[in-house]
């Protein structure tokens, strides 16, 4: 079970708690499902918030600041109050279920090449295969994971099961008998700290020199990353996106589920890709861009328009 102060240490944001501070939580739960016992949240901007925190069964709610519950409320439970709940929640959360242990955790049915280099708390799941990399603190390699040579990860990295790091990229050459002849690639890949890699995704590495993931980038499941391309910082690739050779994502760009982007495209900062697009040119900063090919949506919308006319 855990009390006021387990709560106050983890949380992570500035808060103030009223209520009933006796009490305590054994989990965490959906405000809509919570039982006896439990902590949730409330999203800031929440208009049913006083019915939400009446029905619910929660002993400990974290909700946005601005709220002020009725008198009966706070003898049955403990308010968190703070300016961005989801945060809370979310820190809350990572804390409470986090490994401090310190020491590299390796399960002995992973195989690791002895030139490995490892850094503190990594955690090395069943049946992953690493080859001679480095790995940064904190990071979790999770089963079934394949990581091969000349890769370099920083710290703070989620790589899910059934991931393939740094493998062969897919180049060839028209060679003199009119035969495809495969491009060995001898580069490297480089993945920045708190990069999030979920389940079945592909990072190839490089031709020759490196495929490059930025600090803070999030991808999804079943994403192909290929050879020599490159993200930036804190950008969201959802699944089934293929990004293709050479290919370049800027800063805070989101990418929608089962986008293409072509080989040696580029794609600039602050932009977002639609759902399903095909990128095959270059993406100005800050525009939104949808559609197969892909265009400005605004662009996309007067094309929309013209065609329900001619239908018409």
């Amino acid at each position: 079970m855990y009390s006021i102060d387990d709560l106050l240490k983890c949380i992570g944001v500035p808060c103030e708690v009223i209520g009933n501070k006796k009490l305590t939580f054994k989990g965490v739960e959906p405000i809509f499902e919570a039982t006896d016992n439990s902590l949730s949240w409330i999203r800031a901007g929440n208009k049913n918030i006083h019915e939400l925190v009446r029905l619910s069964k929660a002993s400990y709610i974290i909700c946005e600041e601005g709220y002020v519950p009725e008198e009966e409320v706070l003898e049955h439970k403990c308010i968190v109050k703070t300016s961005r709940p989801d945060i809370g929640f979310l820190r809350l959360v990572k804390n409470l279920y986090s490994r401090a242990s310190g020491e590299v955790i390796i399960h002995p049915t992973a195989i690791i090449h002895p030139d490995a280099v490892l850094g503190k708390n990594v955690s090395i799941g069943p049946f992953s295969i690493i080859g001679n990399c480095t790995i940064g603190d904190n990071s979790i390699i999770e089963s079934n994971v394949v990581i091969k040579d000349r890769v370099e990860m920083g710290a703070n990295i989620l790589i899910s099961e059934f991931c393939n790091i740094g493998g062969q990229g897919f180049g060839h050459i028209f060679n003199e008998q009119n035969r495809y002849e495969n491009m060995p690639h001898i580069g490297k890949v480089v993945i920045e700290d708190n990069v999030d890699i979920f389940p079945y995704c592909n990072i190839d590495r490089a031709t020759l020199s490196e495929t490059r993931i930025g600090s803070g980038t999030k991808i999804d499941h079943y994403c192909h990353i290929s050879h020599n391309t490159t993200t930036g910082s804190n950008t969201m690739i959802t699944a089934k996106v293929v990004m293709c050779g050479g290919s370049k994502v800027g800063n805070n760009v989101f990418i929608g589920v089962g986008s293409l982007i072509r080989d040696s495209v580029k794609v600039g900062d602050n932009t977002m890709i639609g759902i399903g697009s095909v990128v095959t040119k270059d993406v100005p900063n800050g525009e939104t861009w949808v559609g197969a090919p892909a265009v400005p949506i605004e662009e996309h919308k007067a094309l929309r328009a013209k065609m329900k006319n001619i239908i018409s």
